[in-house]
């Protein structure tokens, strides 16, 4: 009995997030587009736009203005921001604002501290893509100091800060921006997400 109790309880929890999810999406892109098309045609014009449909969605939802819907809504907010599974979703919100922050400023430091290597990086890569240069890669040879290019004296977290941010800088270059443009995107939806999820927390700790 208490299985079974136990099971409808889960399916009926999955029930509420696949419909509050598939709700939410069914707001934040259409929003989102219309912004897009009719305000701003960069992303920097949207800043705080989901926040500020997720406080309408809150406020509507606790004056039972969205009816079943809202209930669920409650429900599941205060399942994902509250307790273990809340702390652990503010904490990799956390990881994911460092590394998505951190990753343009390394792609132009590798325009500006590491320049001659990303140059040198980026000509042997093009080479070593192109079938038809085989044996040119030896022009290369000696253009760059052993110690940069085997790393010097480096530790080894500065090998891989350098090994990153020229191979993120090269990346970059060869999609014409859209690797900067992705992280910084990012950068501004996990912030946005995470001032949702301390919000939620902060109202939901208000009403216990």
């Amino acid at each position: 009995m208490e299985r079974n109790f136990t099971n409808f309880m889960n399916r009926k929890d999955l029930k509420e997030k696949v419909i509050v999810g598939g709700g939410m999406a069914a707001i934040f892109l259409p929003v989102r587009l219309v912004f897009f098309t009719f305000v701003s045609k960069y992303w920097i014009g949207s800043v705080g736009l989901v926040f500020i449909v997720a406080i309408t969605m809150h406020i509507l939802s606790t004056k039972n203005k969205l009816g079943k819907f809202g209930r669920m809504y409650q429900n599941q907010t205060r399942k994902l921001t509250t307790g273990k599974l809340g702390n652990g979703l503010i904490v990799l919100s956390i990881i994911l604002i460092i590394y998505l922050g951190v990753t343009p400023y390394l792609i132009e430091k590798a325009n500006t501290t590491y320049f001659e290597e990303k140059e040198f990086y980026s000509e042997v890569f093009k080479l070593a893509m192109d079938h038809t240069s085989t044996g040119k890669l030896q022009k290369f040879e000696g253009k760059i100091p052993d110690e940069k290019l085997l790393n010097g004296n480096l530790t080894p977290f500065q090998a891989f800060e350098r090994s990153f941010a020229i191979v993120a800088s090269i990346a970059n270059d060869a999609t014409n921006g859209w690797v900067l443009h992705f992280y910084t995107v990012g950068f501004v939806g996990q912030v946005e997400y995470l001032g949702i999820l301390l919000f939620y927390r902060f109202m939901n700790r208000k009403k216990t």
